[in-house]
């Protein structure tokens, strides 16, 4: 197996431990299918500005948004450095369930041993706590936001040994903007 699908699976994987979800397909007993919450998103050149009805953000050059794949309603923008070759992504899961902030913090302590609260942080004039975690060599974080009646969580990862990709994620960060 390559270290690159390596990363990007552990990515993945580390992504939906985190938000809660689930890698089987279907639904859990006693929840509903869920319907994607915007329109199906399209993509965006490097560097332009990625328009959501509950956020903006803006592109880095060298990053792709993979999100457009995603079918489960969940995932609705997932950015990738150097196409994940590099394993450093950026992703933003909006929850429909329902659940508050307290459940998925708790589902994703009780999935991911080790994960601990991460130092609150301010985005887009909001701030955000969360959790923090290291897994299969990457740097894991997750916080959480209410914003426009629902519950976002925003994760990023990389490699532990990469010295850049913290100030690549500040970036993405840096350009977030909420919706009113």
């Amino acid at each position: 197996m390559s270290r690159t699908f390596r990363v990007a699976a552990a990515a993945a994987v580390a992504g939906t431990v985190l938000t809660g979800g689930t890698l089987l397909a279907g639904c859990a007993a006693g929840t509903t299918p869920v319907t994607p919450a915007t329109p199906t998103p399209t993509a965006v050149a490097p560097g332009g500005t990625l328009q959501r009805p509950l956020y903006s953000l803006v592109v880095p050059q060298g990053w792709t948004d993979l999100g457009s794949s995603d079918t489960s309603g969940q995932i609705d923008a997932y950015l990738a450095r150097d196409g994940l070759s590099s394993g450093v992504s950026f992703s933003v899961y909006l929850d429909a369930s329902g659940r508050t902030r307290e459940t998925l913090v708790q589902q994703a302590k009780a999935a991911m041993p080790g994960a601990t609260d991460a130092p609150a942080v301010t985005v887009g004039g909001k701030q955000l706590t969360g959790l923090q975690a290291e897994a299969e060599g990457l740097v894991l974080h997750q916080y959480y936001v209410e914003t426009g009646g629902t519950l976002v969580a925003l994760n990023w990862s990389w490699p532990k040994d990469d010295q850049t990709a913290p100030a690549d994620v500040q970036r993405i960060l840096d350009s977030l903007t909420w919706a009113p």
